[in-house]
């Protein structure tokens, strides 16, 4: 099938032209673009293939996008293809085709460069595809093709899972004005590009692709005395297992994974290992496990053992290992046992090397401190410190084994504990293993059974989960695990704070009281923060203020405070909850205020909060006495205080200020007070009244003598000289 496809990027000097020219060209322009396109790619998503060898098979041609082509124990990009058609004004000039290779859900990286898809065929012509061939009989139909690479995608795929191969193409083509190829057009799937999918695992099992064997040879010796069948009876872990039977005959290797290799280091001493799980029907038949290497290393077949009827037992082999060589497992059965033909089961078959003689066969250590954090964006972010290998034949830590259930489900771990099979590859793809784990009771999900970095972020998880992390060596036993349970959620009220108070300059403001936030899950934390903007905006972080109540300092100005609540396991603030915001307001009556005429005669309070206005009254004879503003530099606030005077006679003055509010207790008066001389005879010092006019506490000098307390039934001495420099009072 063809299909038309618009150019839009055909270069023109065409604006050089007058404005009436303009539309007219534009409008030819547009003709060509729309209706006159002279070649293109084909359709139906035939027109870029992708060539590649999967485990060793023959090139495949694929226009199969979005499918899993299964797992990769080698996968190499030969090349690709691409079919165009043209018409007799058009021409086709050669193509590029374009991959990257990166895990599903990490970030893509970059493209390659340009591999060259050169002339291939002309007319008619077949190309051999998945998912059906592709044929066509029109003459001007071409094929542009490269299948001369060997590039190897399996080595970029470094850890199990699910991974993604992307490609576009790209053809230089003409539209019809010359013979050339002045344009390039791009087959990208509408800039989605096209994707295949494959997976990875280093522990293959018996989890195979459909129902093959999953890279595992039959009977290498030849004999072909023995039958493997993948099998789902008698299961260990998993769905699938190797099934043998054999009837009479000499100890054999059954089957070998040519496709599961290790790879020796090419230095030092180093030993291969593997292990395996066997059982049979009878008591007493023979099995072995063995390492073989296909590049002429030492061969380990393993010793013969009796088997368990009718229950898994484990077997091992290790070797010295041939330094810089590969190796593969295989298993090894023995001739008929009692005379009526033998079946053997096979299971969960890991091969390593490490430096170790001996195969590892003892878990590792637990991990500890495992914490769970909940990000803003729904994210639980799990952290833990790593267990280590023991050191009996250790083998080394080779990653964590992450799972996950709903609701607190922590007793349930030493049971979860006893279900976990060592040399089982569990998984988050179900090709590969076990996808879930029961622990008799409760359903956990893998999450990841992957390399280990002492953290793991659970995107999107739900609040109300339980995780249990494990520990996994290099020859996949398990170690205990250790559980976390997050129920995540911030509270959905703040509570409130209070009061909101008045208080004089200098004050401190009494302790602030509150109740508690709600509707959140887990443990509370908060932080106060203080505004002198206003009650919605200038906030910041008051340093040591993290409990539900707060007691404040003395403030100089009115200030705005509020209450942040947030649970322990989120990461940041980013919705907490906030309280109401409290006010704190501080009446700045002072001298300098510009509605104080110098003489105080209007009388008036500039801010009427805490307290009322002045009343000024002056008594006796005699002498003079007067009130007035002006300069005391020890007093001083913005350079200026009230005054007044009394002189001769029996003169007074005297001022009066009435609380508006009661004082709470605990609560602080703040003022400051400087006297000049005291004539002989003459008082000076202020007091605290009732309703009654009654003095519940005096403070004065006399005669310019030391300052005297009085309580209104006695007196005593302050202890403080008379001063002419001010005192500051609370």
């Amino acid at each position: 099938m063809k299909q038309f496809y618009n150019f839009k990027n055909r270069k023109s000097n065409m604006f050089l032209f007058s404005s009436k020219a303009l539309i007219i060209t534009l409008f030819l322009l547009m003709n060509l673009n729309g209706w006159g396109q002279n070649a293109g790619f084909f359709g139906s998503s035939q027109g870029g293939l992708i060539s590649y060898d999967l485990n060793g098979s023959a090139t495949v041609n694929s226009y199969a996008w979005e499918t899993n082509i299964g797992n990769a124990r080698t996968l190499v990009l030969k090349g690709g293809i691409i079919h165009t058609w043209k018409n007799g004004s058009g021409n086709v000039c050669g193509g590029n085709m374009y991959y990257r290779v990166y895990k599903q859900g990490s970030s893509a990286g970059s493209f390659s460069s340009a591999i060259a898809l050169s002339f291939s065929s002309n007319g008619s012509f077949t190309t051999t595809a998945s998912p059906s061939n592709i044929s066509t009989s029109t003459s001007t139909d071409q094929r542009w093709a490269n299948s001369a690479q060997s590039i190897d995608l399996r080595a970029l795929a470094t850890s199990e899972g699910t991974w993604v191969i992307e490609v576009y193409f790209d053809a230089s083509m003409n539209i019809g004005f010359n013979g050339g190829c002045n344009s390039t057009q791009f087959y990208n799937n509408n800039t989605n590009n096209y994707k295949i999918y494959f997976n990875v695992t280093r522990n293959p099992g018996f989890e195979a692709d459909g129902t093959s064997a999953f890279g595992w040879i039959n009977d290498p010796n030849s004999g072909g005395s023995v039958t493997n069948t993948i099998n789902t009876a008698n299961i260990r872990a998993g769905s699938r297992r190797m099934l043998s039977t054999l009837g009479t005959g000499n100890l054999r290797t059954a089957a070998r994974h040519t496709n599961y290799i290790v790879d020796v280091p090419a230095v030092g001493t180093n030993y291969i290992h593997v292990l395996g799980w066997v059982r049979s029907a009878d008591a007493g038949d023979l099995a072995a496990v063995g390492a073989f290497s296909p590049d002429g290393g030492t061969n380990y077949p393993g010793t013969s053992s009796a088997t368990t009827a009718n229950s898994y037992a484990r077997f091992t082999v290790s070797g010295l290992a041939s330094n810089g060589k590969k190796y593969v497992p295989e298993y090894i059965v023995d001739s008929d046992f009692d005379g009526t033909g033998d079946a053997y089961g096979f299971e969960d078959i890991i091969i390593y090397t490490s430096t170790s003689t001996g195969a590892d066969i003892t878990k590792p250590n637990a991990p500890s401190g495992l914490t769970v954090t909940r990000t803003s964006g729904g994210n639980n972010i799990l952290s833990w410190t790593d267990g280590i290998d023991v050191t009996t034949n250790t083998s080394g830590i080779d990653g964590t084994l992450i799972l996950r259930t709903s609701t607190d489900k922590t007793t349930s771990l030493s049971a979860l504990n006893s279900v976990l099979l060592d040399q089982a590859f569990y998984s988050t793809t179900s090709t590969l293993g076990p996808t879930t784990i029961s622990d008799g009771t409760n359903t956990w999900t893998v999450v990841s059974n992957g390399t280990s970095s002492g953290s793991y972020t659970d995107s999107g998880a739900a609040t109300n989960v339980n995780y249990v992390v494990v520990m996994r060596d290099k020859a996949y036993n398990y170690s205990t695990g250790i559980a976390a349970f997050s129920n995540c959620i911030n509270p959905t009220a703040g509570g409130t704070i209070a009061t909101s108070q008045a208080i004089c300059l200098n004050g401190d403001p009494a302790a602030f009281t509150s109740s508690l936030p709600t509707g959140h899950k887990g443990t509370l934390e908060y932080k106060w923060q203080i505004s002198t903007t206003s009650s919605s905006s200038g906030f910041s972080d008051i340093v040591g203020a993290i409990s539900d109540t707060y007691d404040a300092s003395a403030i100089s100005q009115t200030t705005w405070y509020k209450r942040l609540a947030r649970v322990s396991c989120m990461s940041d603030w980013t919705g907490a909850a906030e309280s109401n915001v409290l006010t704190v307001t501080v009446d700045q009556s002072n001298a300098s205020t510009s509605t104080y005429t110098s003489s105080w005669s209007n009388l008036q309070d500039d801010t009427t909060t805490g307290l009322g206005a002045w009343s000024l009254s002056t008594t006796g004879s005699g002498g003079a006495s007067s009130y007035f503003i002006s300069s005391s530099p020890d007093i001083d606030l913005n350079n200026k205080s009230w005054g007044m005077y009394a002189s001769g006679g029996s003169t007074t003055a005297n001022a009066i200020r009435v609380f508006n509010q009661n004082m709470s207790v605990g609560s602080t008066l703040n003022f400051f007070i400087d006297n000049g001389s005291v004539q002989s005879g003459g008082t000076v010092g202020f007091s605290f009244r009732n309703s009654s006019s009654q003095n519940l506490m005096e403070f004065y000098s006399a005669n310019g003598g030391g300052y005297t307390i009085s309580d209104g039934t006695s007196t005593t001495s302050s202890g403080i000289a008379f001063t002419t420099s001010g005192l500051n009072i609370s």
